[in-house]
């Protein structure tokens, strides 16, 4: 996955990934990667991790969809990576993100003035087993 900030003149942000997932070096399936939310003012896409036993089965796109509509009204792209913290150290098992590398990129302009933000979520930090973000 690639995130793309382009600044003249008129501010953009660029998300790119294929959809390809592999399990062992070998091609399991495709799913989605990256979303933008209902604001068309931030997207997200996610990186290692696709899918996560909790309570049940999750596949990571369906569960980004899911925060993606609980997130749905316009919120700064800091305070969206925030939440994503909270709700990802909530909901993925602590032994999934001990074994896999989870990564995140959120992106968007900044309301009024359209300065554009990123930010990157990941359990690559710290102790490897917190999911922290970095702006």
């Amino acid at each position: 996955m690639t995130t793309e900030i382009s600044l003249s003149p008129d501010p953009v942000v660029v998300f790119a990934a294929d959809r390809r997932l592999s399990r062992s070096g070998c091609r399991e399936s495709d799913r989605p990667k990256i979303f933008s939310f209902p604001s068309g003012r931030v997207g997200i896409g996610h990186f290692g991790l696709a899918e996560f036993r909790g309570v049940q089965h999750r596949w990571m796109d369906e569960w980004l969809r899911d925060f993606i509509a609980r997130n749905a009204a316009p919120a700064p792209v800091g305070d969206l990576s925030t939440a994503l913290v909270q709700d990802l150290n909530r909901d993925v098992p602590r032994a999934d993100r001990a074994q896999e590398i989870s990564g995140f990129h959120l992106g968007g302009l900044r309301s009024g003035d359209d300065v554009p933000e990123f930010w990157s979520v990941s359990n690559l930090l710290a102790d490897g087993l917190t999911i922290n973000a970095a702006g």
